[in-house]
């Protein structure tokens, strides 16, 4: 699916380039498809079950405001500078795509709950936008982002998983954080004096 998507995006791209009848409605359903593969990606993933000894059922999924002030910013900055033109309604879309996406999966979030942490045996299984696999024996660093509200969790052979805290409950979280610790066969750096706030 991730293929599918990225060639539509490509496709999108390309349409944009070259100067052509109907241009704008066929880019217009370039994005949808888009939007709507990447949507099927996210929710297909959500999906999926995993065997499990611990799962965590994710409450809520929030906005990222970081995201949503920069297409903002951006949309304001373009009306402010130029003339609204038939090809900045496409700018528009493709700057507030992810804002869109965000939301719609918000919506999906609150109504189905879906269980996005799965721990069986040594293994630590994160769902989000792509399904992320890792040996909990090779964590060997716990960091939280006050700021963000994440916890990053560093393993010694792969890359690593970002977690963001206020989808999960804070007795959740401790469980998880308390199994991790314990599965671990590394000195584990975990940061001092925090406790996780909701």
């Amino acid at each position: 699916m991730k293929y599918i998507f990225i060639v539509l995006v490509l496709l999108l791209v390309g349409v944009q380039m070259v100067d052509v009848e109907y241009s704008q409605i066929l880019s217009i359903s370039l994005y949808l498809l888009a939007l709507l593969a990447m949507l099927f990606m996210n929710v297909s993933n959500l999906n999926r079950h995993f065997q499990f000894d611990y799962r965590c059922r994710s409450e809520n999924k929030g906005i990222n405001i970081y995201e949503l002030g920069f297409s903002f910013l951006i949309t304001i900055g373009l009306i402010i500078s130029s003339d609204f033109k038939s090809g900045d309604f496409l700018l528009f879309l493709i700057i507030w795509f992810g804002p869109i996406q965000n939301f719609i999966m918000m919506i999906f979030y609150k109504y189905r709950k879906p269980f996005t942490i799965y721990i069986k045996e040594d293994e630590f299984i994160f769902k989000n936008l792509f399904i992320q696999k890792r040996n909990i024996t090779e964590l060997t660093q716990i960091n939280f982002d006050r700021i963000n509200k994440t916890i990053k969790l560093n393993f010694e052979s792969n890359s690593r998983i970002v977690i963001p805290i206020k989808e999960y409950s804070k007795e959740d979280m401790k469980e998880i954080l308390d199994i991790l610790i314990e599965k671990s066969k590394q000195k584990i750096s975990v940061q001092e004096n925090y406790t996780i706030n909701q």
